[in-house]
């Protein structure tokens, strides 16, 4: 298999692999957000191609990813656990920047992978656009907390997403803060039913 066939594998792999996780088509935002394309924080353009459909399916509320070395460069630096999303894109090599005459203009595949601002920290204050959503007061009810609390082994729960959706593989439920909820009620739905997701997977002792 070819550079460019190992690359497309990846890419299909991981599309396929976010549907059977979740259920969900991945893309789609059922809560309130404001949903902006996939950008690059440093050079400020946005992704294009199968790159938005990857970065999109992520669920995070900021649209603002970075590489290793940019995060690195801005003083920052990934939290633990926290993992890669890949983006693909062509480079184009011109026959004039290759030392042989008979040389032709040619285009080939090529990927890196970045990091959502949301999975940093110790990037400098300031820098990081604050998107605004629409939101209300949360208050917490108190025994659909306990009902959390209480779990044993219990998943990481990680806000700021935005599409609820649990991952075994992670072992991590993502969810949209409480506040872009309709209700308290229908935040708490939300998150039962995504920890029903978490205690069929047989993750959760007896």
């Amino acid at each position: 298999m070819g550079a460019y066939e190992k690359i497309n594998a990846m890419i299909t792999e991981r599309l396929v692999k976010r549907i059977e996780e979740t259920g969900e088509i991945p893309w789609r935002k059922p809560w309130a957000s404001v949903s902006l394309m996939p950008r690059n924080l440093v050079t400020g353009k946005n992704y294009r191609g199968v790159n938005v459909f990857l970065l999109h399916m992520l669920g995070f509320e900021s649209p603002y990813f970075l590489s290793m070395k940019q995060i690195n460069a801005m003083g920052g630096k990934v939290r633990k656990g926290e993992r890669a999303c890949p983006v693909v894109f062509w480079k184009i090599v011109e026959a004039d920047d290759q030392d042989d005459p008979d040389a032709k203009t040619y285009a080939f595949l090529k990927y890196y992978r970045v990091f959502n601002v949301a999975q940093c920290e110790g990037l400098p204050e300031g820098k990081v656009p604050v998107i605004e959503v629409p939101k209300r007061k949360h208050d917490p009810i108190e025994v659909a907390e306990r009902v959390v609390r209480d779990m044993q082994n219990p998943p990481r729960v990680r806000h700021g997403c935005r599409q609820a959706s649990y991952s075994p593989a992670f072992d991590t439920v993502s969810m949209p803060n409480p506040e872009v909820f309709d209700s308290d009620a229908a935040y708490y739905a939300a998150l039962n039913h995504e920890l029903a997701h978490y205690a069929d997977t047989g993750i959760m002792p007896n």
